[in-house]
């Protein structure tokens, strides 16, 4: 918000230069940006946050705040203009409004025989320091008041007014209307705008069109004061891509009865700069229910506990008074009832009416002084707690940390294969953000396509929300962390080093009996789609199935234009949260050596590793103490039945003496007669 110190020092009479009341405003809650020296003024450029845009976004709202922090009355008056008795609007025009929730109110008045000329170089002076530029002596007294007052008008010349009628309400889907900067709009039926008898003559808050402008040759206008629905406001500028400073005012939100005032100065203004005759009445049509006064009913106890300020409650009634809130006293002692000013639309609660008495006695003399209760800390949040873990964990397994929209779109769905319903969003901001993400796994797919266009290897996590459409109107919302890897080169052993990462995490965080079970992965269609056939696993630990991890599936990564192989994994949280101890349980490690031998199978397609491993391990005996799965292979077109080959490590090791090789050979061949009597091939190495 830019305002001219000129005009603060003729309005509000302050002795203050333009720097100090830069420094004094930002004192307050302002943020000044800047002062800038224009020809004969000075121009204070002002950050006005989105809650006091319905009063601060205006010369005469910045005044009342400086006046209210120094102290001092303001009030900002002008003679309001005369009418021309003989003359009564209603013959000149008429005015219908369809929807009065997007217009609750709309304020006409009708000026005759306006002189249409170029402005007094005081206003083009103004209004260009304010960065705008001038266009007539008309047109420029609208602006200026809009930066005076805050509302927004505009003027139509009345001649050119079909019927002489104007109605508010919404376009016709594929009308088209010409602005006053000369481009072409097309509008729908959920765009208000202000017509006459054939044509659309301006955009509701936002735009004016040529049909109906003010121009030289103009003798007669018809004047609008209105006030339009922000949301509107703000959607149809982001649909049609017009922001201007009257929407800007009007999208924050402006009280109906602002209108009044500001229609009364601009006619005053007019009359001034063109000349002319104010004909005798005005049109205005308002929406009752917007008419509620707001009163606040407020303790000054609680003002005192909730600022710390040691306050009388007269000095509350005062400070709060300099404010323009008019209090009295409640029934109950103690309590009083403020009255807020219309233009204050912010103001709803006794805790608002706290912070203003606080900002305005101001920040820098509220004494400190110790606390008066005992701190506690806060009972431990374990999901807060592993989360920290977690990532602490990951990183150090060389994982780098990313974090997703929790949205997908359309798109998604059909890439990923989902063919189940999912949890939608009523207003979302794209096409591709349309429903809640059903796992984190299409995002991480993403990252890894972006990043290796840069990198040659990307090695990812992320912990997270997904949600999960359960009936008609429930959704179920799960913890997850999911993590990613992939190489340009060495991508054969993918499938080890995610199935070691998990080992690895789940070890950190004190969870046990891990394992990986390849024959009760649960295939939907989804992960049918996403994972590769074979190289896929059951995380688990004891009976509990705590996730999955594998390689994605080509034909997915081929969807999605990734040349390399991916592995992934994701992971319950909310499991792993209730399983993790922070106690370890360590066994002395053997001081004998240990002893390995290798072993590989031919096995029938169909069979899975923890099937074989199941039967190693049994076979082994208590001196087995590690098998490891070094590797798949798979020969698709093979005839035969016995068409897959596994191959495993063998740790033998004992805790009482150092085995020798006849019982280690021993142990192999009892490993090589189970998996035998299973129907198997084995060989030992």
């Amino acid at each position: 918000m830019k305002i001219s110190y000129n005009w603060l020092k003729e309005n509000l009479k302050t002795k203050k230069n333009p720097k100090e009341l830069a420094e004094l405003l930002t004192m307050h809650s302002f943020e000044v940006e800047g002062v800038q020296k224009e020809s004969q003024d000075y121009i204070l450029d002002i950050d006005v946050l989105p809650n006091r845009a319905s009063d601060c976004l205006s010369f005469v709202g910045i005044a009342k705040e400086i006046a209210a922090i120094e102290n001092r009355k303001f009030d900002f008056k002008f003679k309001k203009p005369k009418e021309d008795k003989n003359e009564k609007i209603h013959k000149f025009i008429s005015v219908s409004v369809k929807d009065k929730n997007a217009c609750p109110r709309y304020i006409s008045k009708v000026i005759l025989d306006v002189k249409v000329k170029e402005s007094p170089l005081w206003l083009k002076k103004r209004l260009e320091a304010l960065g705008q530029k001038p266009i007539n002596n008309v047109v420029d007294a609208i602006n200026y008041a809009m930066f005076v007052l805050g509302q927004p008008m505009h003027a139509f010349d009345l001649d050119k007014i079909n019927g002489k009628k104007l109605e508010v309400g919404f376009a016709k889907n594929g009308q088209k209307i010409t602005t006053l900067d000369g481009d072409q709009v097309s509008l729908s039926d959920d765009i208000l705008v202000i017509k006459d008898a054939s044509r659309c003559l301006a955009i509701a808050g936002i735009k004016g069109g040529k049909e109906a402008e003010v121009s030289k040759s103009t003798k007669n206008i018809v004047l609008e004061s209105a006030s339009f629905d922000p949301v509107l406001v703000r959607k149809t500028s982001k649909k049609i891509n017009i922001r201007t400073e009257s929407s800007l005012r009007f999208e924050n939100g402006l009280h109906p009865d602002i209108a009044k005032r500001a229609i009364d100065y601009v006619c005053s203004l007019i009359l001034e700069l063109a000349g002319g005759k104010l004909v005798s009445g005005e049109i205005d049509i308002k929406n009752q229910k917007e008419y509620k006064n707001t009163n606040i009913v407020f303790c000054a106890e609680n003002i005192r506990k909730k600022t710390g300020i040691q306050a009388k409650d007269s000095q509350i009634v005062s400070i709060l008074k300099r404010l323009d809130i008019k209090t009295r006293p409640a029934k109950k002692k103690g309590y009083f009832i403020a009255s807020v000013p219309l233009e204050r639309i912010d103001l709803s609660s006794e805790e608002d009416l706290a912070e203003e008495f606080a900002r305005i006695y101001g920040y820098e003399n509220i004494k400190s002084c110790p606390l008066a209760f005992e701190l506690v800390l806060p009972k431990r949040n374990d999901h807060y707690f592993y989360s920290q873990k977690a990532k602490s964990v990951l990183s150090y397994l060389g994982l780098f940390s990313v974090y997703n929209y929790s949205f997908v779109g359309e798109k998604d769905k059909e890439i990923f294969g989902i063919d189940y319903e999912l949890a939608g969003i009523l207003h979302p901001l794209s096409e591709d953000k349309k429903y809640l993400r059903p796992n984190l796994l299409f995002g991480l797919l993403k990252n890894v396509k972006d990043n290796l266009r840069f990198q040659k290897e990307v090695k990812i996590f992320e912990t997270g929300k997904v949600f999960l459409k359960e009936g008609k109107n429930k959704i179920k919302e799960l913890s997850k962390v999911a993590g990613a890897i992939s190489y340009k080169k060495n991508q054969n052993e993918l499938f080890f080093e995610i199935k070691g990462i998990v080992e690895e995490f789940l070890f950190s965080l004190g969870i046990s009996d891990v394992w990986f079970d390849d024959a009760e992965v649960e295939f939907s269609e989804e992960k049918r789609e996403f994972w590769h056939s074979f190289r896929v696993a059951q995380v688990m630990s004891g009976d509990e199935k705590i996730g999955i991890l594998g390689e994605v599936s080509s034909l997915l990564l081929e969807k999605i234009d990734i040349s390399s192989k991916v592995a992934c994994f994701e992971l319950d949280f909310e499991k792993i949260v209730n399983m993790a101890e922070e106690e370890f349980e360590y066994k002395p490690t053997s001081k004998f050596p240990a002893v390995v031998r290798d072993i590989s199978l031919l096995v029938k397609k169909e069979t899975k590793v923890a099937q074989v491993q199941s039967v190693i391990e049994n076979a082994g005996g208590e001196d087995l103490v590690d098998v490891d799965i070094f590797d798949i292979y798979e020969n698709e077109n093979s005839q035969d039945e016995l068409s897959k080959s596994f191959a495993f490590h063998l740790v033998f090791q004992s805790n009482f003496k150092t085995l020798s090789d006849e019982e280690v050979n021993k142990k192999v061949q009892n490993i090589i007669n189970a998996l035998s009597e299973k129907g198997w091939e084995p060989k030992g190495e």
